[in-house]
């Protein structure tokens, strides 16, 4: 599998540094810049340049860098949040908010009937590990009609391969 490399690829001024840091006629050219870049996509019948910008310092960051890397790389975002509760079970999410708006609605549903001790299962946090595959062993090309390949190791005859698991640490590069 390829890795992910985050780019550099948008040049973007927040309007509050531009009026703040430059002066008026600093802020004018700045906009005609930014007109004539509008003119040039339309030139070329590109449609004009709409982005959402997420900042460093916000929580949503890295977990919109994993959903871009997920897109890029074709493959499912790793879930980081989670919640369980007796009822409900264990549930993931990608994001804070998802998370604690379940949460809260868990919590409210114990409520319905006045207090629950279940209400007291009800958690939420982080997902630090994961569970990946390790030893992965293809399914050989010679097997007996027991079902044993040359080594002697059984094959269920649905098998492609056999594999152990380990859980690890999540990795969140930056």
């Amino acid at each position: 599998m390829s890795k992910f490399q985050r780019e550099s690829r948008y040049t973007i001024f927040k309007k509050s540094d531009v009026f703040e840091a430059l002066c008026p006629i600093e802020q004018t050219m700045i906009l005609e810049l930014q007109d004539k870049i509008k003119a040039h996509r339309k030139r070329k019948g590109k449609n004009p340049l709409e982005c959402v910008v997420v900042e460093a310092d916000w929580p949503e960051y890295e977990p919109t860098w994993a959903t871009i890397e997920s897109r890029v790389l074709g493959t499912t975002p790793s879930p980081e949040y989670f919640v369980y509760d007796s009822d409900g079970g264990f549930e993931t999410f990608n994001n804070i908010q998802d998370r604690d708006k379940y949460a809260e609605d868990s919590i409210q549903g114990y409520l319905d009937d006045g207090w629950s001790e279940e209400v007291t299962t009800v958690c939420a946090g982080v997902i630090t590990h994961k569970t990946i595959q390790t030893d992965l062993v293809k399914r050989p090309d010679i097997i007996d009609e027991e079902g044993h390949d040359e080594s002697g190791t059984w094959w269920d005859a649905d098998w492609g391969h056999m594999c152990n698991y380990a859980l690890v640490a999540k990795t969140h590069d930056k």
